[in-house]
Formats: C-alpha cells, structure tokens, sequence
C-alpha cells in the first residue's frame, strides 16, 4: 500500500457520491464483489487507509462508513463486499 504524507495526498473531489462528496473519502475496490469478496490484502488495505486517514486528520474519528448503493443508484459494492462492510467499525444504516 502506498504511503502519504498529509501534504502528498492530492486534494481533489471526487464524483463517487453525488451530493455526497464534499467531506468524505472513496475507497475502490477493481472487480465484480457480487459473489465473491476482494481478497485479504485488499481488506486490510482499506482498513489501514481508513486508520490512517483518521490519524492524520482526513476522517474524523467518529465517521460514519456508507456503501457506495447508499448515496448512489448503484449495485455497488457488490453483496459479497457488502456484507462484509457492514461489520466493519464505523458501518452506518443512515447517511
């Protein structure tokens, strides 16, 4: 996993979450999770970036976790991905 400092980290809005963007963080995970979840690497990669955005002041420590279906009409992230971030800390029902 690619390591940033605070200042490296490019200051960009995304478009993941319509009206949703402004203050929150994508993660992307490349593949079809419907059946089959990412692998453990990519798991814990998420997990760490979630921490260290945290750390480093980019997520407050109480944020809430959403699933990209949540704030977009989308099947992502697939059920298999899905299920597995609703176990997750921070998971929330309600934007």
């Amino acid at each position: 996993m690619a390591r940033y400092t605070k200042a490296e980290v490019p200051a960009r809005e995304g478009a993941f979450a319509g009206p949703n963007n402004d203050g929150s963080l994508g993660i992307a995970f490349i593949g079809n999770f419907e059946r089959r979840a990412p692998n453990k690497e990519a798991l814990d990669a998420a997990k760490e970036l979630l921490e260290q955005a945290v750390k480093q002041a980019q997520l407050v420590e109480g944020y809430k976790l959403l699933g990209h279906r949540q704030v977009s009409a989308t099947m992502s992230p697939g059920e298999a991905l899905y299920a597995l971030i609703q176990q997750w800390p921070n998971w929330s029902e309600d934007m």
